[in-house]
């Protein structure tokens, strides 16, 4: 079985691409995502505090869910961040990108599962997060975690159907993933 990776690859190769190309794409539009941090997945969590439960260590949650403290090592550079001090929650690939690739095809709920997908978003602290911005792989990259980072950017951008920029796939071979 091929696989996902090596589609991706051979799409490219042939010069194809995965998921919608080149039709006109309407203006970027937060709002067409939904509402920030629904509660998807009906735990009666909102997604961020599900996020920050999941990324933080030495936490403490409230009965609403809320996370009030905790500890973060960093996905991006590896340091070490109290909730405090600013940690904000990065979709790994951004909304924006998503709208440029396809999500603006997508009808209202599946942007709003996209916008609150775990397997997207990954708690960062507030300077990296703005760092990065709404940036594409080709254009940031962690300090630490490359592969990991560019796995999960591809995994994303494969489960969501949405295209594949020719920039990325080149990445994964430069940074041996």
């Amino acid at each position: 079985m091929i696989s996902k990776l090596k589609a991706v690859f051979a799409a490219v190769i042939i010069g194809t691409c995965i998921g919608a190309c080149s039709a006109p794409t309407p203006e970027y539009n937060r709002d067409a995502f939904g509402t920030p941090w629904a509660d998807v997945d009906g735990n009666g969590c909102d997604t961020r505090n599900d996020v920050l439960a999941r990324d933080l260590i030495d936490t403490t949650i409230e009965e609403n869910c809320k996370v009030t403290d905790g500890l973060l090592v960093d996905p991006y550079d590896g340091k070490e961040v109290r909730l405090a001090d600013g940690i904000h929650i990065d979709h790994v690939v951004s909304l924006k990108e998503a709208w440029a690739t396809g999500a603006h095809q997508w009808s209202p709920k599946r942007r709003l599962q996209f916008a609150n997908d775990q397997m997207n978003l990954l708690a960062t602290s507030a300077s990296n997060n703005m760092k990065k911005g709404d940036k594409r792989a080709s254009e940031w990259l962690p300090e630490v975690n490359v592969c990991d980072y560019l796995n999960r950017y591809v995994d994303v951008k494969v489960k969501y159907d949405l295209h594949v920029r020719e920039t990325t796939e080149l990445l994964l071979i430069k940074e041996g993933c």
